[in-house]
């Protein structure tokens, strides 16, 4: 037993403080129609529970029904179905209440009120209302209160792939789509997941272009004095080319000319001897320099520069590459003397 409920609350921020009647003046039907009560009665807004007072619709049939169909889909929070109120109370008993064809409600034992309630917190755009009493069904009024549906958010179609963010060694690409197929409205939910992808791109290694390292030390001079050449290198390696990149451009190795100064001439006393050649204080024979052995200690009588415009002495023979004396009498004898075998090749093609 209770002798009150009080609910005490506020409306939602955007929320309406009231529902609006979408059955009013809307288009209604009915089984059939009897003693002057059209279904339209049941939507005209006069609640008069008076059958005299021309407000109130009337079938012929037992267990007759009666509808309203809304200009489209809403959201039906609640309805108010008004009962004849001069006669015939009980024909609306148990009367079920339909919305878009599933039950929503049933109209209780009647009690002499005019006014019931239906809950229904659902779509729809159908009310419909059917007696099960046994009798005809009259309706004082029908009243639907609610609003238009709320449409939840869908995704439209993602957006082609950006440019990737880098031409190689790994990038990014992103689409995107927006909750506009259909947007959500009228409190309909967001749509679900991310609006954005992305994907890696270009992972392959980018190219690397080769870059000169340092160059080496300046090699010694190949000569004491009277001219001689230093060198220095360097490698590609700073860094080395790879991936397809581009090799070093230039040279690799660079000389120079060093100990320009002319040698100090070492004179010989003996007219048979020379002095060597490199500028060591030494005289050796006149045979002995271009003959394949070294003789000064820097070798510097047996060097080509040295020895490829010195002519031979009368009991020698110049090789043929130019830069070597040997003795006439080891020509063809069976033993390379010459360092370009010379002395054996040349008699066997009869050239001596």
């Amino acid at each position: 037993q209770l002798a009150e409920v009080e609910v005490y609350g506020e409306v939602p921020s955007g929320c309406d403080s009231e529902f609006n009647n979408l059955a009013l003046h809307q288009k209604a039907a009915q089984q059939d129609s009897h003693s002057g009560g059209p279904a339209s009665f049941a939507v005209d807004g006069n609640r008069d529970g008076d059958f005299s007072g021309h407000s109130v619709s009337h079938t012929l049939a037992k267990n007759g029904w009666w509808k309203v169909t809304l200009t489209r889909q809403y959201y039906v929070s609640y309805i108010d179905v008004y009962n004849r109120m001069d006669c015939c109370q009980n024909r609306l008993r148990n009367a079920k209440v339909f919305l878009d064809g599933a039950l929503v409600g049933t109209i209780p034992q009647v009690d002499g009120q005019q006014k019931y309630t239906i809950p229904v917190n659902k779509n729809g755009q159908e009310v419909k209302i059917q007696a099960t009493a046994g009798d005809s069904l009259q309706l004082a009024e029908v009243e639907v209160y609610g609003r238009v549906s709320s449409v939840d958010g869908g995704w439209g179609e993602f957006s082609d792939w950006s440019a990737c963010s880098a031409k190689c060694g790994g990038g990014v690409q992103s689409r995107s789509r927006a909750c506009d197929s259909p947007a959500p409205k009228n409190g309909g939910a967001d749509c679900q997941g991310d609006n954005k992808q992305e994907r890696d791109c270009n992972t392959d290694p980018c190219p690397v272009d080769g870059g000169w390292g340092e160059f080496s030390d300046w090699s010694a001079c190949s000569a004491k004095c009277g001219g001689g050449v230093q060198s220095r290198s360097r490698a590609c390696d700073s860094p080395a080319p790879k991936n397809g990149g581009a090799d070093c451009q230039g040279d690799n190795k660079q000389e120079r000319d060093c100990n320009t100064d002319p040698c100090k001439v070492y004179k010989c006393s003996n007219s048979k001897k020379i002095p060597c050649p490199g500028g060591e204080k030494k005289c050796i024979s006149k045979w002995l320099a271009c003959d394949g052995v070294r003789d000064c200690k820097d070798g510097s009588e047996e060097t080509a520069d040295f020895c490829k415009d010195r002519p031979c002495t009368e009991k020698r023979i110049k090789c043929q590459d130019g830069l070597q004396c040997v003795r006439r009498d080891t020509w063809c004898d069976g033993k390379k003397d010459c360092s370009d075998g010379s002395d054996e090749s040349l008699c066997a093609l009869g050239a001596l």
